[in-house]
């Protein structure tokens, strides 16, 4: 299956890393704040977002996504989150899959 441009991206609240070693800190470089970002999973869990970029959106992140690992985090807004980001398959155009 063949993906398309653009990435689904599941906000989380910050954990900390497997190496045990600072995490390496990333700003978020969208106008919009990650706090905001896409949708909550699901009424009982707010503090777990997902979304998907697209267009010039992903263009932006996609090097950034390239550069980082498992445990890179991203600040926005005075906060720090970490991400999980897969690319968006084809027929895809919201966050269907809490799990990514």
């Amino acid at each position: 299956m063949r993906r398309r441009d653009g990435h689904v991206v599941r906000e989380e609240p910050p954990g900390t890393g497997a190496s045990g070693s600072p995490a390496t800190v990333v700003a978020w470089p969208l106008k919009a704040p990650l706090a905001t970002f896409g949708e909550p999973l699901s009424p009982d869990i707010t503090d777990t977002r997902c979304g998907v970029v697209e267009g010039a959106d992903a263009a932006t992140l996609t090097p950034l996504f390239e550069k980082a690992n498992a445990e890179t985090h991203w600040s926005s807004g005075g906060k720090t989150y970490y991400l999980r980001v897969r690319p968006l398959l084809p027929g895809e155009s919201e966050c269907v899959d809490p799990i990514i």
